[in-house]
């Protein structure tokens, strides 16, 4: 078994579905720096509540209230944003990866930081571990549907703004039940028009 994984280990891979701000590296990195201090322990920064969705929609947003949720707006810097990108890309090239894609911007890093500044210091980062370690990464801008599709031609306006920062794609997540793909049809042609490729959360089967 051992043998086995080291053999696939050492195969070269793509991983084209890696989110940035939803995984644990900002609370641990919050951890890190602060050990001291009580974990975050004010309301969970929530788009939607749980309560309002059944089976495997509720346990992911549970789960992301309970993560991500609770990390506290100050851990959302320009340098923590460099560091948690260029330790994903790090923690992916120790498995050979060669190409990755990395999602972002659904939840709260846009909001907090902005479209431009992230995404500037995410390229930095990914341009940092490229000439180090081999592994080239681009980036998804993810669309939330319970944001609305004002907000999600906005953020894909901007997307488009920013294809040099590595953008080659815009991903549309969330309640497809109560916000479903046809009201984001013009955010997706704006996106499409402007030569970004488009992928979308399928609903969770129950």
């Amino acid at each position: 078994m051992a043998a086995m994984r080291s053999a696939l280990r050492d195969l070269p891979k793509v991983e084209l579905h890696l989110h940035l701000e939803t995984s644990l590296r900002l609370r641990r990195m919050a951890e890190r720096l602060h050990p001291d201090e009580r974990a975050y322990d004010g309301e969970p920064h929530l788009i939607a509540s749980p309560g309002a969705f059944t089976g495997y929609d509720r346990l992911r947003r549970l789960r992301y209230a309970g993560r991500a949720g609770r990390i506290g707006d100050d851990a959302y810097t320009l340098e923590n944003a460099f560091r948690i990108t260029a330790d994903l890309l790090a923690e992916v090239a120790a498995d050979n990866v060669r190409y990755v894609e990395i999602r972002v911007g659904g939840r709260r890093g846009f909001t907090t930081l902005g479209v431009r500044p992230m995404l500037e210091a995410m390229a930095q980062a990914a341009e940092a571990v490229e000439a180090r370690l081999g592994v080239r990464s681009n980036f998804l801008v993810t669309i939330v549907r319970e944001r609305g599709p004002q907000e999600a031609e906005r953020i894909v306006a901007e997307a488009v703004a920013c294809r040099d920062c590595r953008v080659v794609g815009i991903d549309l997540a969330g309640d497809e039940a109560n916000y479903p793909p046809a009201m984001f049809a013009r955010a997706l042609d704006l996106a499409r028009e402007a030569g970004l490729g488009i992928t979308e959360h399928a609903p969770h089967l129950t």
